[in-house]
């Protein structure tokens, strides 16, 4: 994901300049016996000035996006993003998922999935072979 952070002086409104905040944020959903299981992780955040209107090094923008990653990650571990569990009541999935993928795309989650039905939960015992006459 990529966004763009402009900072401005409050009482004024002028603008002192634009981040540029980059990050690479992995996401896994796995569908258990009687729950699921949902763990996301910060994998790279990197900070850019292109615009060099904060007057920092990009060496102090790599420790400072580091130290943020860190703390973000702490942040979320203590709420959600370590992985949560919601509980299925009494009931067992009669599909099988496969190839779930969990992305955040823009301002959106995406999750994508495979899924397997078995016959018997369509009225059918045997599967059948369509046949060309």
């Amino acid at each position: 994901m990529e966004f763009k952070a402009a900072f401005h002086v409050d009482d004024t409104g002028e603008k002192i300049g634009t981040l540029i905040i980059s990050s690479t944020i992995d996401g896994k959903v796995k569908i258990l016996q009687k729950g699921i299981n949902i763990t996301v992780e910060i994998e790279s955040l990197k900070f850019v000035d292109k615009e060099q209107a904060f007057g920092l090094p990009q060496d102090a923008l790599d420790n400072l996006a580091t130290l943020a990653k860190d703390v973000i990650s702490q942040l979320a571990n203590n709420y959600v993003l370590d992985g949560f569990d919601v509980k299925l009541e009494d009931t067992t999935l009669s599909f099988l998922l496969i190839n779930s993928k969990f992305a955040i795309i823009d301002h959106a989650f995406h999750i994508s999935t495979d899924f397997a039905i078995p016959p018997s939960l369509l009225g059918n015992a045997s599967s059948t072979i369509c046949r060309r006459f």
